[in-house]
């Protein structure tokens, strides 16, 4: 199952890579990112206290101030909780990758790709949950269970952010909406930025 979204998640980047590179202008840019879960209810960061990933992203500059940008990525988010009861225990342990297929836009203050500027982005969020259980204590052994589930959901992602000549920092607010809740993070990307202006 693992290996199946992994290769993929290195199909679509490797097609999104191929597109972009075609292109006759714009810029390509690589980040790695840093994500804080928000909230109270199942997507909580008391569930998943930390997560982190790759994405890439395509920018095309319109006029003096505006980009139109297309970004997918791969967030991985994991917890786990141990209960139990007399001398059984059981250990719960749960992940999330968080694939984002976004489009949007960057509003620049100063002028094109420099310095400060705003964004928003909208698409689909593509979420792939698995829980292992491991149940300790039992005399007929260490019974282990697992269950997966993949769900597509819309996902957007308001932001603000830092340009520089080959650097791009960002800080975004990105909500993905389900049946069990919506998964709010908060996530610092920070970009290499490759091609000319």
């Amino acid at each position: 199952m693992k290996t199946k979204i992994y290769f993929s998640f290195l199909f679509v980047s490797l097609l999104f890579i191929a597109t972009i590179s075609s292109a006759q202008s714009g810029r390509f840019s690589v980040g790695a990112e840093a994500a804080l879960p928000l909230g109270n209810n199942v997507y909580s960061k008391s569930s998943y206290p930390y997560g982190g990933g790759l994405s890439f992203r395509y920018e095309k500059p319109i006029g003096d101030k505006i980009g139109v940008m297309g970004t997918v990525g791969g967030q991985y988010f994991y917890g786990s909780v141990s209960a139990g009861a007399g001398s059984v225990t059981t250990l719960s342990s749960y992940s999330v990758i968080v694939v984002p297929i976004m489009i949007g836009g960057k509003f620049y203050v100063k002028g094109q790709q420099d310095g400060f500027y705003g964004s928003f982005e909208m698409g689909l969020g593509v979420s792939i949950g698995n829980v292992d259980d491991v149940t300790f204590g039992l005399q007929s052994g260490l019974p282990k269970t697992s269950s997966s589930a993949t769900t597509t959901n819309f996902a957007f992602a308001p932001g603000f952010g830092y340009h520089l000549s080959r650097v791009d920092f960002n800080m975004r607010y990105q909500s993905i909406t389900g049946k069990d809740g919506s998964f709010n993070t908060l996530n610092l990307r920070i970009g290499l930025v490759f091609g000319k202006r």
